[in-house]
């Protein structure tokens, strides 16, 4: 595959994007639903992690923290 790649893109290098392009709509239009499968599979774990990386309580500050600008000692 890489040869391809390589042998393509070095012989037809004008032509070589727009073959991209062309493979990559004959794709979508032959599997019109992947692309919304893939969704439905991805967004629950963005989700998931979204909301195990927010703070547990409060605004995230605990009470040993300087955020009133004083120096620390």
């Amino acid at each position: 595959m890489n040869f391809a790649k390589t042998s393509l893109s070095e012989s037809f290098p004008q032509l070589w994007l727009f073959g991209l392009g062309a493979l990559f709509i004959a794709v979508v239009l032959a599997f019109p639903t992947a692309c919304r499968d893939l969704a439905d599979y991805v967004q629950p774990r963005i989700d998931r992690l979204i909301t195990s990386r927010k703070p547990k309580s409060g605004n995230g500050w605990t009470d040993n923290s300087v955020a009133d600008g004083a120096p620390a000692e």
